[in-house]
Formats: structure tokens, C-alpha cells, sequence
């Protein structure tokens, strides 16, 4: 697996934009815990890792579209 592809951060748990930054606080994932912990910014690029306030109301009306088209 190259360092650098969007598929190393992810089975790596790095920052998906500079690829060396830890996502989560805790690197075990095995402390159930802690394990859904994150970081709020990555420390070597300073990248937010919060979605924006916004983010999932997009999901919301296109999933509640398909919900009134499919009982329709």
C-alpha cells in the first residue's frame, strides 16, 4: 500500500489530507471506550475533522424525497 493514497489513510487512521496526522486519540482500537474518540484537528496540518454544522441536511431531504416517492 502506497503512503499517500486515500486508501493508506484510511486503513491507517490518518488525516485524509496530509496522511500523517492521527484521526482518533487513542491508537489501540481495541480500548472500547475510547476507541470512537477523535481528535478535533489534525496536528501536523491543522485540518477541522468536525463536520460543519450543515453537513447532513443534504442526506436529510433527498432520503426523505425517496421516503415520500416510495409511499406515494
Amino acid at each position: 500500500m502506497l503512503k499517500g493514497t486515500k486508501v493508506y489513510a484510511i486503513t491507517k487512521s490518518k488525516c485524509p489530507r496530509c496522511m500523517e496526522g492521527d484521526l482518533y486519540e487513542e491508537k489501540n482500537p481495541y480500548k472500547f471506550k475510547t476507541m470512537m474518540n477523535f481528535n478535533p484537528r489534525c496536528m501536523v496540518c491543522d485540518q477541522n475533522f468536525e463536520p460543519e454544522p450543515n453537513f447532513y441536511y443534504g442526506a436529510m431531504y433527498v432520503s426523505y424525497g425517496y421516503t415520500v416517492a416510495l409511499f406515494v
